[in-house]
């Protein structure tokens, strides 16, 4: 009896996905399916699961490497590879190792950027941003929002009335997004109201449905007959299409501004850097370091404040605190007996 063919990867990866839907959540759902699908683009959607080889992804994910992807996205796109190949094998899709040559990326700790106030008024202010590429920016340096949450924002969610927005965290375990409204402050508000005036000027009245911060078509040249010169026109505002590929913007913003971030942290640097600044001022200004912590807790939208303090680098502090007291005198040290026996030697 002949054998029945398998299944094609395209339909292969549609059946998991089906399958897999109702045990996760969504933003985890769409994450899987942008990577099963670049890997079938590479391998091609129509081909046989039962005739697909190591070499196979093994030379995708090589074109990965290729294309300098952070070690943390490539262990991640790794990860999701392999569950769909078990989930294939036990249904008798494929009994080739798929992985067996692809390790995973060794992830070395990385020094973050840590930008004070004034640097991020610069970045915000630097000449040469498109009004939606600064908006973007003024939203991140004043809400610490992750990127992916600024960029599914709709004009809906902003409540100029009451200073707030509202935003869908999806980064927690359960499945349904939680919704949080973080407030408004003013210097946003100047900035939000320039974007809103120019946004309305470029696209009309304003659609409640609309992306706050919208995707653009691509910048062009155009020929000047006056000047005899060429010029750069910005690209049409298209509200109802989503930011496909932010950290570009990020990276270009650095660059305008003059400030240079290791690869891999764009728009991160902002999130981290506003965290920062808002912990220490609360310090400053005489909040205990648990309720400092708590506070920056829910800036971030953090469930747990031992996440925070892993986020801000406080961990790293700890460490060295026990470098300087374990095992050392501290107020044997420190008396001033012994500081003023020591000086009138």
């Amino acid at each position: 009896m002949p054998r029945r063919p398998t299944p094609t990867i395209s339909q292969a990866i549609t059946e998991f996905l089906a399958q897999r839907q109702p045990k996760i959540k969504i933003d985890t759902l769409y994450h899987y399916k942008s990577v099963l699908t670049m890997m079938s683009n590479h391998v091609g959607p129509a081909r046989r699961m039962g005739l697909i080889r190591s070499h196979d992804i093994e030379d995708w994910f090589i074109q990965l490497i290729e294309e300098d992807k952070e070690p943390s996205t490539y262990n991640a796109y790794r990860t999701k590879i392999k569950v769909f190949h078990r989930w294939s094998v036990e249904r008798g899709y494929t009994k080739q190792d798929w992985l067996k040559h692809v390790e995973p990326e060794k992830i070395f700790q990385r020094d973050w950027v840590q930008l004070d106030p004034d640097q991020l008024l610069a970045l915000i202010a630097a000449e040469g941003h498109h009004p939606r590429d600064r908006v973007l920016l003024a939203i991140a340096a004043n809400t610490a929002l992750r990127i992916n949450e600024i960029i599914k924002l709709r004009v809906k969610d902003l409540d100029l009335w009451n200073t707030q927005l509202s935003v869908r965290v999806s980064k927690q375990k359960s499945r349904r997004p939680r919704i949080v409204h973080p407030p408004l402050t003013s210097d946003l508000m100047t900035e939000l109201g320039a974007w809103l005036e120019y946004y309305e000027s470029q696209s009309g009245d304003l659609n409640p449905d609309w992306y706050l911060c919208p995707a653009k078509s691509r910048d062009y040249l155009s020929y000047d007959n006056t000047h005899r010169s060429l010029q750069v026109n910005s690209g049409k505002l298209r509200p109802t299409n989503i930011i496909q590929q932010p950290a570009p913007l990020a990276r270009k913003a650095f660059e305008r501004a003059g400030l240079t971030i290791p690869r891999g942290q764009a728009w991160h640097v902002l999130r981290r850097s506003v965290a920062r600044i808002y912990f220490d001022s609360e310090m400053d200004e005489g909040a205990t370091y648990a309720h400092a912590l708590r506070r920056t807790a829910a800036l971030l939208n953090h469930a747990s404040t031992t996440t925070t303090e892993r986020y801000l680098g406080l961990d790293v502090d700890r460490a060295a605190l026990t470098d300087d007291l374990a095992g050392k005198p501290f107020l044997t040290r420190l008396s001033t007996t012994r500081l003023a026996s020591h000086r009138s030697s």
